[in-house]
């Protein structure tokens, strides 16, 4: 799929202000600001001077007439739009499956979860997760979730574990936005509090699936699963 419908351009990378908005040089020369559509650290990422590609999608109703999608990063693009993840989920979900039913967004007690599918009298919940951060790990490049401490994460997870106690069928779906990763890992050095609940949930039965995606300057596309291995603590 396209990283977007709108045109693309290249740019490179200046800073960021905020967790939202990204300065940037156009091919141009001009300098613009751009949306930030994943709140996500980044930090080995978003370097001065990386190669960006954006989506221009000018409107009366946008702050920035730009948005970040991907960013070059040793060779290999890695896709920013964190957003994608729950098309790309979707799609490989429905490719995969046959069920009665399959939409987005499912609230079930005080949270909202990605997706929500039926197949006769059983039901299903998952969580999506981006994930883009990959570090070297005993002889393996290891995705990491997440990169900053996620509450919000935290929440879901310990949701699908209620979920999953009374009859769902329960799984966070990690979707890893760029290709050299070799498995998922949860970042207990980040976010201790969210790996303190991994062994739980999975003992309740939430499963912890990955995929992961081949991006170019152009596209992202699922190309493979890949293993979850647990937490990740150094």
């Amino acid at each position: 799929m396209l990283l977007s419908e709108a045109p693309l351009v290249d740019a490179v990378f200046l800073k960021r202000p905020n967790r939202f908005v990204s300065e940037v040089r156009l091919s141009s020369g001009e300098v613009v600001k751009a949306h930030m559509p994943n709140t996500g650290r980044m930090g080995e990422l978003l370097t001065a001077g990386a190669r960006l590609r954006l989506a221009y999608s000018p409107s009366p109703k946008r702050k920035t007439a730009y948005t970040v999608l991907a960013v070059f990063y040793h060779d290999v693009w890695v896709c920013t739009y964190a957003a994608l993840a729950n098309t790309l989920a979707f799609d490989y979900i429905q490719n995969k499956h046959h069920f009665d039913l399959l939409r987005r967004e499912k609230i079930y007690a005080d949270s909202r979860f990605d997706l929500y599918a039926e197949s006769g009298d059983n039901k299903y919940l998952w969580e999506i997760k981006s994930v883009n951060l990959v570090v070297s790990h005993e002889r393996q490049n290891i995705a990491l979730f997440p990169d900053a401490p996620t509450s919000r994460g935290l929440k879901h997870i310990k949701g699908l574990i209620q979920a999953a106690k009374v009859g769902y069928h329960t799984a966070v779906l990690f979707v890893v936005l760029r290709c050299d990763a070799e498995a998922v890992m949860i970042n207990g050095i980040t976010d201790p509090d969210l790996a303190g609940v991994i062994d739980e949930a999975m003992d309740a039965g939430v499963a912890m699936g990955v995929i992961r995606c081949r991006v170019d300057e152009n596209t992202i596309n699922v190309e493979k699963t890949l293993p979850f291995k647990g937490v990740f603590t150094g």
